[in-house]
């Protein structure tokens, strides 16, 4: 889990080009889950 604080940053960097905060909290999850699945990955 990241912590609300890196979130925000990233989402204030985010919307600087798109100002949905849905679009934004997409990007966000999509990274997450990126980074899961590589974690799993040699």
């Amino acid at each position: 889990m990241i912590p609300s604080q890196i979130i925000s940053a990233h989402a204030k960097f985010i919307t600087r080009y798109n100002w949905s905060s849905y679009y934004a909290m997409a990007v966000i999850e999509l990274g997450q889950a990126v980074a899961q699945e590589m974690e799993g990955k040699p």
